[in-house]
């Protein structure tokens, strides 16, 4: 009976979390979707990136948006790399960022997904062990 109540627990608190999380993400996107735009065509401005780097993810909405932090965190990373076939991202493009603009949120935000990962693991040790 303990058991079934330890399940029931854990399970309540991973949907509630999930719901949760769901929430901050979305508002992370309506807040911070802009501000992702004016950068990424800024980068684009100053041939960093080619629209084509990101029109996909921008066409996706809010899916998009995590694809498109990736890219800024891969910018911000501030190391050299391939972008696509033949073109890199130089270290020139985290200079231009960090100059440029206050970036400390992108790191709320993968601390966001740190806590997504863990939900989806423990709902999936869950699956598996019970």
């Amino acid at each position: 009976m303990q058991v079934n109540t330890l399940y029931l627990a854990l399970v309540l608190s991973i949907l509630l979390g999930s719901a949760i999380t769901a929430l901050i993400y979305y508002k992370f996107y309506k807040k911070y979707d802009g501000l992702l735009r004016e950068i990424l065509n800024l980068l684009q401005q100053k041939s960093f990136i080619k629209n084509d780097d990101y029109q996909l993810y921008d066409y996706l909405g809010m899916a998009g948006f995590g694809l498109r932090m990736s890219l800024l965190k891969k910018i911000m990373a501030g190391k050299r790399f391939q972008i696509a076939k033949g073109r890199w991202v130089e270290t020139k493009a985290n200079e231009f960022l960090l100059n440029n603009f206050n970036l400390a949120w992108v790191r709320s935000f993968y601390n966001l997904i740190n806590v997504i990962t863990a939900l989806f693991v423990m709902a999936m040790v869950l699956a598996v062990f019970f």
